[in-house]
């Protein structure tokens, strides 16, 4: 399929042997994010079995703009398609005002064309156009001094003595990538999701960052004696380590292996000359939120824009979806052995 909105900036889905030309694009644009990369489509593919679909505004066989796609299926939510599930940003990236308009154009066009229930853009700045939007998230970074001690006076008084009290507990930390420590993060991410009420994602998802990604995948375990207390997983890309996906099991939850993870991540971003940690999304007010504010980050504004709506109206996800809610309650006093089980399989459609 290809939009016809400006016959010299063509849309089509960009096939693998674009694959280096995408990602130096990506690299050199501002606005790109790390998950406008070309390898998330082979994660979400891959590890969740998701149809992903990579746009490319094109002028004479150069990128002119960006889009990547993944569509999403829901026993409850319906079929959704969006930039980025799972992740935390998408979106349109563009050099200009027509590849922008030929991107939106197309995709709008492949929801219709995918029966989606709606089309969902997660932007970090404020979209240009008219299309519905949701602002109740927002992302948190942290900007980093050249000096641990510098970093650390920005935080909260609290926080700087809950990392402090951490020493307390004599938790022992280990990072890195390979299976071993995959199988050790995964346990203690799976006890820590069933406890949120969440289905855990595949441990295939994690190794397929390993592997896409190579050793700008860091995983955090914190260990109390044999025990997994905490886990964190991380993406360094340009100049920014990406603090993503985290768990903490309540058994553990008095020793503060989050304020000790986020920490030695935060140290080691120090350690490498990054310039930020970014904490990612949350919703505005939540817990999840202060924790990061208070860990330093600014708050700034994300924008979920909804190009296209088949009813019309803005899918209700989160605490305003009843049917989610009462999941939530049900999943947390499920077996373990249970929601690992089922778990990965349901979190598919949970974007």
């Amino acid at each position: 399929m290809t939009t016809t909105i400006d016959p010299t900036t063509p849309v089509t889905v960009v096939e693998a042997s674009n694959a280096t030309a995408w990602d130096r694009w990506v690299e050199a644009h501002e606005r790109a994010t790390l998950y406008h990369r070309w390898g998330w489509a082979d994660v979400l593919g891959n590890a969740l079995g998701h149809r992903t679909y990579r746009l490319a505004a094109m002028v004479d066989e150069t990128f002119v703009g960006i889009l990547p796609l993944t569509l999403v299926t829901h026993p409850l939510l319906g079929r959704s398609l969006a930039s980025m599930p799972f992740l935390n940003y998408g979106g349109i990236v563009s050099d200009n005002a027509t590849a922008t308009a030929a991107l939106y154009e197309h995709a709008i066009a492949l929801a219709q064309e995918l029966r989606a229930a709606h089309l969902e853009f997660r932007y970090t700045h404020a979209p240009s156009g008219d299309y519905p939007i949701k602002t109740e998230k927002a992302t948190y970074r942290l900007p980093l001094m050249a000096t641990d001690d510098e970093t650390f006076a920005r935080f909260r008084k609290a926080t700087r003595n809950r990392i402090r009290k951490t020493a307390d507990y004599n938790l022992r930390l280990e990072r890195g990538n390979d299976t071993a420590m995959l199988n050790d993060f995964y346990r203690g991410f799976g006890v820590a999701m069933k406890e949120h009420g969440t289905p855990v994602l595949p441990k295939q998802f994690f190794a397929e960052l390993i592997d896409v990604f190579g050793d700008a995948v860091r995983l955090y375990v914190g260990y109390s004696d044999a025990q997994v207390a905490g886990v964190k997983c991380t993406i360094t890309w340009r100049d920014t380590m990406y603090q993503i996906w985290g768990g903490y099991p309540n058994a553990h939850k008095k020793e503060l292996a989050n304020y000790l993870l986020s920490w030695e991540a935060t140290r080691d971003a120090i350690a490498d000359r990054l310039q930020f940690c970014d904490f990612g999304r949350s919703t505005i007010g939540s817990g999840p939120a202060s924790f990061k504010r208070h860990f330093g980050c600014d708050e700034e504004p994300m924008y979920w824009e909804y190009p296209y709506l088949a009813s019309g109206e803005l899918p209700a996800i989160g605490a305003a979806n009843t049917k989610l809610a009462t999941a939530v309650k049900i999943w947390r006093r499920l077996p373990l052995t249970l929601t690992n089980t089922i778990g990965p399989w349901l979190s598919r459609g949970l974007p």
